[in-house]
C-alpha cells in the first residue's frame, strides 16, 4: 500500500501555482517527494496537477503494481474522481481525464479528502 499525499496552490485565482506531493509505504518510509512550480494557474488546476505529476511518477518508478490511498485537501477534486460532483470547467475536463486514466493503472486507488490543516 502507498499513501499519497498532494496538493496544488495558487496566489490569486488563477494566479502564480505550485503543486507538490509525497508518498509513504504503509510503514511510513518516504518513497516519493516532489514540488513543482506551475506558472500561472487556478487552484483547482493545481491540485489536479499535484496529483497527476505524483501518478506519473509513481508510474515512472515501477510501483504502479501496488494499491494506493490518495489524500487531498481539495474536495472538488476527489468529489469529482469518484463521480459525485461533474467536471463543467474546460481545464479541469482535460485534466480529470488524464488523472482517471493514470489511476486505472493501479489495482486500486482510495481517494481521501482531508481537511487544509491536516
Amino acid at each position: 500500500m502507498i499513501l499519497l499525499n498532494t496538493d496544488g496552490a495558487s496566489k490569486g485565482n488563477p494566479g502564480p501555482a505550485g503543486a507538490g506531493f509525497y508518498a509513504t509505504d504503509k510503514d511510513g518510509r518516504e518513497i516519493l517527494t516532489g514540488s513543482v512550480a506551475l506558472g500561472r494557474k487556478t487552484n483547482n488546476e493545481a491540485e489536479y496537477l499535484a496529483l497527476k505529476l505524483a501518478l506519473e511518477a509513481l508510474i515512472d518508478r515501477n510501483l504502479s503494481d501496488q494499491p494506493l490511498e490518495v489524500r487531498s485537501d481539495s474536495q472538488l477534486m476527489v468529489r469529482q474522481l469518484q463521480g459525485q460532483y461533474k467536471v463543467k470547467s474546460g481545464p479541469l475536463q482535460e485534466l480529470h481525464r488524464q488523472v482517471t486514466t493514470l489511476i486505472k493503472k493501479f489495482p486500486a486507488v482510495k481517494l481521501i479528502d482531508v481537511r487544509r490543516n491536516e
